[in-house]
């Protein structure tokens, strides 16, 4: 499936392959590094096994990609495991399947509806749902009885945000 990458490098045309019996979302070594996205390094080690059940012969699994999918006005972080992946850059697992669950039409290998973007998440930024949601949770504990909460959001583009 084609979908837009917005990265610090700019916007680029990738393709993913969509994979139901993937249990993660998959990011390829060289994807990573080629487009600049970074990667944190994870608390536990994750061990890969292929189709057949054999280990994946890159190894375990020390890094993930945090990046932001967004179809229409539906956007969520998505975590990718960085690995080997061969031919492939990106493989949009069954989380990607059950949070989107995209309209898919098998015979003509088509996914109908709008575009799919990809957007590089700098480490610690904020989702403007994540933001949001971390501000009205401050907020709120901070009011006492008989105050009055007015919130007012500008969105400029799809970021950044001023409240």
């Amino acid at each position: 499936m084609p979908f837009d990458l917005y990265s610090a490098k700019g916007k680029k045309e990738e393709r993913t392959l969509v994979d139901s019996g993937a249990t993660a979302n998959f990011i390829d070594y060289k994807t990573v590094k080629r487009l600049g996205l970074g990667s944190i390094k994870l608390n536990t080690i994750r061990t890969v096994k292929n189709i057949d059940g054999t280990l994946n012969r890159a190894g375990n699994i020390t890094h993930a990609c945090d990046l932001l999918i967004s179809q229409g006005r539906k956007q969520e972080r998505t975590r990718f495991f960085v690995t080997n992946l061969g031919g492939d850059q990106f493989i949009f697992g069954y989380p990607w399947l059950v949070t989107f669950n995209p309209d898919i039409n098998w015979p003509e290998a088509i996914i109908n509806g709008p575009r799919f973007r990809v957007k590089m998440l700098v480490h610690g930024k904020l989702t403007q749902k994540e933001y949001l949601r971390h501000m009205q949770e401050i907020a709120i504990a901070q009011l006492e009885e008989g105050n009055e909460l007015i919130m007012s959001l500008e969105v400029l583009g799809q970021e950044p945000m001023h409240i």
